[in-house]
């Protein structure tokens, strides 16, 4: 009787040291945690802090900009033609052309350059133009931009004295105008704009004594631009 419970504690005792076993061989093997939806591998929380980063970055990631015309960082280039009025000035009136740039600052403001040529009287008299200063858009109404602009110039003008003789001179002088653009695509607009130009300095000593070279001038003008 006392080896029968001898064999009986052995067994139970032999019992309970291979569950311990079994037990410490499960938890030392890795593949319960790579089963895990939530394990990031050896490196766990540097790994997890990137997948985090990650995510976020990607939650935040802003949608890339779509310019239209005259808005903040838009380059907008147009080429524009109308008629030069020249004021107090014996020459005939004529058409001209212009090339324009502007670049975007904000909703409000941007900044305009111009190159313009216009010819008067069969060539009689010349002048070229370039044209610097800010544009202040008034408001927005259905695609269509009231501005007003304004700034500095400087005036290239030549003076046919005779078939053999002529005079040409650089003046200085600011600009005033204002006009308006109508959006047609996302990329394209159509505007017009009437601009009074005062020059300063136009009279040139020659030998017949001194000659008014150029007048005052507006121009009124339409364009056609392309924004990018």
């Amino acid at each position: 009787m006392l080896a029968f419970r001898s064999t009986l504690a052995c067994a139970l005792l032999l019992g309970l040291f291979t569950v311990n076993a079994k037990a410490s061989s499960w938890t030392d093997d890795d593949s319960w945690k790579t089963a895990s939806p939530y394990y990031y591998g050896d490196q766990g929380p540097s790994t997890k802090d990137q997948y985090k980063t990650g995510t976020l970055e990607r939650r935040i990631r802003h949608k890339p900009k779509t310019l239209s015309p005259f808005t903040p960082d838009s380059n907008n280039v147009s080429l524009d033609i109308g008629q030069n009025f020249l004021v107090g000035s014996d020459y005939q009136d004529a058409i001209g052309l212009q090339g324009s740039y502007t670049y975007g600052v904000s909703n409000l403001l941007a900044f305009t350059s111009a190159l313009g040529y216009s010819g008067h009287s069969e060539g009689k008299y010349s002048k070229l133009h370039l044209l610097m200063g800010p544009r202040l858009n008034l408001a927005s109404y259905d695609r269509v931009i009231p501005y007003i602009n304004g700034g500095l110039g400087f005036y290239h003008a030549t003076r046919e004295m005779s078939p053999l003789n002529s005079i040409s001179g650089t003046m200085f002088g600011v600009h005033l105008g204002a006009g308006a653009d109508l959006q047609l695509t996302r990329e394209t607009y159509f505007g017009a704009a009437l601009t009074y130009h005062q020059l300063f300095g136009t009279n040139k000593e020659t030998t017949l004594g001194p000659i008014d070279l150029a007048s005052n001038y507006i121009t009124f003008m339409a364009h056609v631009g392309y924004t990018f």
